[in-house]
């Protein structure tokens, strides 16, 4: 009928302005959003290319957090924003 196996396919969490800052999937993949002054995001980390760490552990948001993988801070997209504030994709690296 069921099991008794639960698993979290993600994981996020937030800056103290409520804006998601980390994301981790159900593999230990972690990714990072960044924001400027005006919570306005500016670089989207993406996950590394290594393979997240064998003792990741998804059990809770603490501890899927504290044991993923680290986010690749060169491969990223940067964006700027306008005088109108509208949003622009600076560069993907």
């Amino acid at each position: 009928m069921g099991t008794a196996d639960e698993q979290a396919y993600v994981t996020y969490s937030y800056t103290p302005h409520g804006k998601q800052e980390y994301v981790v999937d159900a593999n230990g993949n972690k990714a990072r959003l960044i924001y400027d002054g005006f919570d306005r995001q500016v670089k989207w980390q993406f996950p590394s290319i290594a393979a997240p760490p064998a003792t990741f552990n998804s059990a809770t948001q603490f501890s899927a957090l504290t044991t993923s993988g680290e986010p690749n801070a060169g491969d990223r997209e940067e964006y700027r924003y306008d005088a109108k504030r509208q949003s622009h994709m600076a560069a993907h690296f």
